[in-house]
């Protein structure tokens, strides 16, 4: 796609601000936070970019300028402690569903 783009930051928050068409209807558009990316859909038109740095997808939020149409999209930054303890979590639970695969196979036997 060709939608204009500019990302700002702050100490807490990435800010991505997209251009789409003053009259475009706001539901022609999409937008998707994922930790480590970020889609906008507007009509025929996609633009996806990697964010500097992981964020919390589920605490962003978007809003349109009613005069503009300028699409504001708040992405709240994940601290890395954070994102250090989540990977640790998923470690262990991996580690955890193994070993519980393992007994049962053995009880079965």
């Amino acid at each position: 796609g060709n939608l204009k783009f500019r990302l700002d930051e702050d100490k807490q928050h990435f800010y991505l601000y997209v251009d789409t068409p003053r009259y475009m209807d706001t539901s022609l558009l999409d937008c998707d936070v994922h930790p480590q990316y970020v889609t906008v859909v507007a009509k025929d038109k996609v633009l996806r970019l990697a964010t500097p740095g992981d964020v919390k997808a589920d605490e962003s939020k978007s809003e349109r300028s009613k005069i503009t149409g300028e699409l504001k999209i708040t992405m709240k930054k994940a601290v890395e402690s954070e994102i250090l303890v989540s990977r640790e979590e998923k470690h262990r639970n991996e580690k955890r569903t193994k070993m519980l695969k393992k007994k049962k196979t053995k009880m079965e036997r």
